[in-house]
């Protein structure tokens, strides 16, 4: 065994001191925050195609997307399960890339438009055509409930949106379910 290192008292007091003057922010990587998830909102916008829909005209943009999927991200912080959804979302939407568009609703976007789909945890998953809601999937999940679950749900017809007395929309934004109308 080699023998172990000997240093020195004024060694040891620059490393002590420069610990002290740069002390490692081991934040970043162990517990994402807001920030760091609009980072990656941003990356996916550019990188993915991903949307985030204007607050302004919210409704006008699920409205006009045939299959639709909103993530509704919470505030990493308390719901780091949020951190680790957004993470792989590219990657569980890519079998679907030509099919749907993705709407990315930040921790405030997405207290705003909870309640009309819904939405109690999070993240949530909420699939709309047309506007019309199709179904939702909360939390993380592991990849083979994803496969499925997406693909019922993108099979599946308008429904009533949980929790809510509305009615499943049979004519949202001029499109019934068969398609636009003439």
């Amino acid at each position: 065994m080699p023998p172990l290192p000997t240093w020195s008292a004024a060694s040891l007091n620059f490393q002590i001191s420069y610990v002290r003057e740069h002390p490692v922010d081991a934040t970043p990587f162990s517990t994402p925050d807001i920030s760091r998830l609009l980072t990656l909102f941003a990356r996916q916008v550019r990188e993915a195609g991903f949307r985030v829909p204007p607050a302004a005209d919210f409704d006008n943009f699920v409205d006009a997307q045939p299959d639709l999927v909103l993530f509704f991200a919470g505030d990493p912080r308390r719901t780091p399960e949020t951190w680790d959804v957004a993470v792989v979302l590219p990657d569980i939407l890519a079998p679907y890339r030509d099919r749907l568009q993705v709407g990315l609703l930040d921790p405030a976007l997405a207290e705003r438009f909870a309640t009309r789909y819904g939405v109690t945890l999070y993240p949530t998953l909420v699939f709309l055509r047309h506007g019309a809601y199709l179904g939702a999937i909360e939390r993380m999940r592991d990849w083979d409930y994803y496969e499925e679950a997406i693909r019922a749900v993108l099979a599946s017809d308008p429904a009533a949106v949980p929790g809510t007395h509305a009615k499943p929309a049979s004519d949202v934004a001029g499109h019934s379910e068969q398609g636009p109308n003439p």
